[in-house]
């Protein structure tokens, strides 16, 4: 056993044991965050086809002040720091956004979006 700072002793193989598992764990949740993103752009692309079919803007500012209202009360709910959701979101919009543009500017068709290719294949 080990001591720190303070004198209080430890078993410093179980505290690092407990470390790596929490590390691994972090490692796992990171990667269902962007298996999660990777769906939401796979939605996205296809409303962006059902946006050019019916000729409507890319961005609708009260849908974007309704979510960003949602986001404030999840973040709420879950007890996360506002900042952090407002600033994740507002990355996520703008990519969103970008892509949508993008692929405006590409007119893909409503059966080339990926979930009709996924859907095909």
């Amino acid at each position: 056993m080990n001591g720190n700072s303070a004198g209080v002793a430890f078993d410093e193989p179980a505290l690092r044991s407990r470390l790596d598992r929490l590390r691994n764990e972090v490692d796992n949740l990171d990667f269902r965050l962007l298996e999660i993103l990777a769906k939401r752009v796979a939605v996205v692309r296809e409303l962006a086809a059902y946006k050019c079919a019916l000729g409507i803007p890319l961005c609708d500012p009260k849908r974007e002040h309704e979510m960003a209202e949602l986001h404030a009360r999840w973040a709420e709910r879950l007890d996360l720091p506002q900042q952090l959701v407002d600033e994740l979101f507002s990355l996520v919009l703008q990519s969103s956004r970008d892509l949508q543009a993008s692929l405006r500017r590409g007119a893909v068709p409503l059966n080339e979006t990926s979930s009709a290719r996924k859907i095909r294949a």
